[in-house]
């Protein structure tokens, strides 16, 4: 398990998937995360609420036909301002927090 790193920064922005009005229906949300690192990293895993809850349903493509192709969740590099989106199998406000596990240590961020 790696030591958080406190240089890490990364902007983590999430919304209901479909707006308010389907949110209590779908209990589906969207996540982005968009790295602001100098430095490209290893994107390893991400973990929601230490894996209890708000599991990660899949990754989102950047363009429409991308939004249907099955693509691996994690093991890709982000660079500055580039950003990564995902589905999670919860409601927004079951968000708690996030931990983003890092070929350069883990990323820890408490979002409520």
């Amino acid at each position: 398990m790696a030591e958080p790193n406190h240089d890490l920064k990364f902007d983590v922005f999430y919304r209901p998937v479909g707006g308010k009005m389907m949110e209590s229906m779908i209990k589906r949300t969207y996540m982005r995360i968009t790295s602001l690192n100098n430095e490209a990293v290893l994107i390893e895993d991400i973990i929601i609420n230490r894996g209890n809850s708000c599991a990660i349903a899949k990754k989102i493509g950047d363009n429409f036909k991308d939004k249907f192709k099955k693509q691996p969740l994690f093991n890709y590099r982000l660079k500055y301002s580039q950003e990564s989106a995902y589905e999670l199998k919860c409601a927004p406000s079951q968000l708690l927090e996030i931990k983003i596990v890092t070929d350069k240590g883990d990323f820890e961020r408490k979002v409520q």
